[in-house]
């Protein structure tokens, strides 16, 4: 029988995390093993619909609606399985149950809603991106260790032309620092302010760009930058087109992620792969993602932040080590691989 996918993920537009992961792991898989695989979606039946008929009477069930003998879900979300079904459930990270308060009120109940503990205990097989995560979905959840299965994903692609990314349209005055991200608490970016504003006396030429999706505590950043005394240095790009993505990271002098908790980490991947250095906090699985490819500091450490931006823009040996390390590491990952391991773990036959 053919192995369902839940696409739900797919229908949303951004170009963050879990869409990003979705849509490469779902086109790597359906190249690699074709006519293998039929998919689930909101569009089949109306979302709320299915939404409370899965939370509160189990039904429609993904394996029922798609007459499949095994499931994976790319992400957290409503989730109805028949016990007779193999579940394979990606998590990202547990950042909301570390942090709750990094969430607005909708996002916390959405995550109540799902029964995220009653959809992982369920699970027959959980994947992983990082050791960090296994490690927390075991201690947190007490969840056993080989039931988890540590499988990192490739990096994002952005399908755009060269023309495109030299496009005059999408240029900013260089020389800039980049953010890319989500605009959010959890991202650390008031403290990135705060070094950038240390920094910013000795690099008189230098920009900060903050560019992403705003989430919770987005008006405490927009807040802190219109009070900066360089706030004139400092600009908030809020809604990123895939054009924009790729000329910020082709024209970007550092890339800097002071993240306060990852469960991977794509987007210093994803400057490292454009030759960019980068900047990134201890915090979470960065470490394990990044190697020796970043300046890694104390998410907390706004002078050593500072610091680091200043190696990274100015420090030409330092420049050249980071850049080179950085086209290594993003070697380590493969859509190719990520989606060979997750096909054997589904398609291995489910044992009662």
């Amino acid at each position: 029988m053919p192995i369902a996918i839940d696409i739900r993920p797919l229908q949303d537009a951004r170009t963050t995390g879990v869409p990003n992961y979705a849509r490469e792991m779902v086109d790597a898989l359906t190249e690699l093993y074709p006519d293998r695989f039929r998919f689930f979606s909101n569009g089949q039946v109306p979302s709320k619909l299915v939404n409370i008929g899965m939370r509160l009477f189990g039904s429609p069930t993904i394996d029922g609606v798609t007459a499949s003998s095994a499931v994976w879900m790319p992400n957290l979300n409503y989730w109805s399985v028949g016990p007779r079904t193999k579940l394979v459930v990606t998590v990202h990270d547990l950042s909301f149950l570390i942090e709750p308060q990094w969430y607005g009120l909708r996002a916390r109940l959405w995550h109540v809603a799902v029964n995220a503990r009653g959809l992982l205990r369920r699970a027959d097989a959980i994947i992983a991106l990082s050791a960090h995560t296994k490690r927390e979905l075991i201690e947190r959840l007490g969840l056993p260790t080989e039931k988890i299965h540590v499988i990192p994903p490739g990096i994002p692609t952005v399908p755009v032309s060269e023309a495109e990314i030299q496009d005059t349209r999408y240029k900013i005055q260089t020389p800039f620092i980049l953010y890319l991200g989500g605009i959010e608490r959890r991202k650390n970016l008031v403290r990135a302010i705060q070094a950038f504003e240390l920094a910013a006396e000795r690099m008189p030429e230098t920009r900060f760009i903050i560019a992403g999706m705003p989430g919770s505590g987005y008006a405490e950043i927009e807040s802190t930058i219109r009070l900066s005394k360089f706030r004139d240095r400092i600009e908030l790009i809020p809604s990123v087109t895939a054009e924009q993505k790729s000329s910020l990271l082709a024209h970007a002098t550092a890339f800097f992620f002071p993240s306060l908790y990852e469960g991977f980490g794509f987007p210093p991947l994803e400057a490292m792969r454009a030759g960019v250095p980068v900047v990134a906090s201890s915090a979470g699985a960065l470490p394990e993602t990044l190697g020796n490819a970043a300046l890694l500091l104390d998410p907390m450490d706004v002078g050593g932040f500072a610091e680091a931006l200043l190696s990274a823009c100015v420090d030409t040996k330092c420049r050249q080590t980071l850049i080179a390390r950085g086209l290594e590491r993003v070697k380590d990952y493969s859509w190719e691989r990520a989606a060979e391991a997750t096909y054997s773990l589904l398609s291995t036959p489910y044992s009662l």
